[in-house]
């Protein structure tokens, strides 16, 4: 009666953590089990390491766990010796533990919004954090996308909270991924819905006319557009008026495409427009127009001229004289003008020189 010795377990190791559905590394054998006979092996597993299962066709010193596990599991190996066609078992080895993390949440962040181009968005908040297994740490990791499919990580944004950079040119979706790190293994949740920055067109100023010239304390005629305004949501405009086409400032309630300034200018005036396109109740400006001039004349004088005569019934007056000559700011002419009564006045026809030679034959 030949009676084997007890088979030794060996050691494996050792204990491990992965992500949900993850691939366990392969386990290795620190020291391979001994026995009398032909040595082979029983990988057994269990989900409370209390109740034990052998691992069907696992039979070798090592194992490797098929990848997807989804649970923390325990494993263990036993020896068997098999001599004379008698297989003797040793006791279980040492435990190692796959850990398996749960699913990290990613909880939720706020919020879509509309900015001008070259604008700074408001900073995106987390409504709610995200979370991992007991003992983990949180991380984030935030991503960017042009067209809401390719996605791009956004360098040193690790925080629950992401404060977009100023400048932002093109409509823009962003998300965040929340990273717990156990036992050196980070895993990733499910990235949270998109949110936007809609980044509006710069708006078009489009042209208006056009500039004018009108007598002191005159009526300019309303200016045109000759081509309105462009942008991304509701069109309204800006006016503004100078004095010195430097310093602009904005008219009350005029918000439509064309202006008519008031009459009773006084001074010349530079007139621009601003389109304003609104979207979202965001308000984005266009650059202005090129300004239009209202120039106003000063009043011209009127001179003098000289002087009063007497002459026969039926006689020629001699030639009136310019004792002054008027002024203005363009180019002088005259209209003279006559009355039998000082009070109700006629052109006269023909008469524009600064003198006048009345004709031959006043009879009143």
């Amino acid at each position: 009666v030949i009676i084997q010795t007890v088979p030794t377990a060996g050691t494996i190791g050792s204990d491990q953590t992965i992500c949900y559905n993850g691939d366990p590394a392969a386990f290795t054998s620190s020291s391979d089990g001994t026995g009398d006979g032909t040595i082979s092996y029983i990988w057994q597993s269990s989900l409370n390491n209390s109740s034990w299962s052998p691992i069907s066709g696992a039979t070798s010193v090592t194992y490797d766990p098929p990848s997807g596990l989804t649970a923390t599991t325990y494993y263990r190996r036993i020896t068997v010796s098999t001599l004379n066609t008698v297989a003797c078992q040793s006791v279980a080895s040492n435990v190692i533990t796959i850990i398996v993390q749960s699913v990290p949440t990613a909880g939720t962040i706020a919020a879509s919004q509309t900015i001008c181009n070259g604008g700074n968005p408001a900073a995106f908040t987390s409504s709610v954090d995200g979370t991992g297994n007991a003992g983990s740490t949180i991380s984030y990791i935030w991503q960017s996308s042009l067209n809401n499919s390719t996605w791009s990580d956004v360098g040193g944004a690790t925080s629950s909270t992401y404060d977009v950079p100023s400048g932002l040119t093109a409509t823009t979706y962003y998300r965040r991924i929340t990273v717990a790190t156990l036992n050196g293994v980070a895993c990733q949740s499910a990235a949270t819905s998109a949110v936007t920055v809609t980044v509006q067109l710069v708006p078009t100023a489009g042209s208006i006319a056009a500039s004018q010239t009108i007598c002191y304390n005159g009526d300019p005629a309303a200016f045109t557009s000759s081509s309105n305004g462009t942008g991304s949501g509701v069109i309204s405009y800006i006016w503004q008026s100078s004095t010195d086409n430097s310093n602009f400032s904005t008219i009350a309630s005029q918000n439509a495409a064309t202006y008519d300034p008031p009459t009773g200018l006084t001074v010349t005036t530079y007139y621009r427009r601003i389109t304003v396109a609104t979207l979202n109740s965001v308000a984005c400006q266009s650059v202005p127009t090129t300004a239009v001039t209202v120039t106003v004349q000063s009043v011209p004088t009127a001179g003098s001229i000289g002087s009063d005569q007497t002459i026969c019934n039926g006689g020629d007056p001699a030639a009136f004289t310019s004792t002054s000559d008027g002024t203005g700011d363009g180019n002088i002419t005259y209209i003279w003008q006559s009355s039998i009564n000082n009070s109700t006045w006629s052109t006269i026809s023909g008469a524009t020189n600064s003198t006048y030679d009345i004709p031959s034959g006043l009879t009143a």
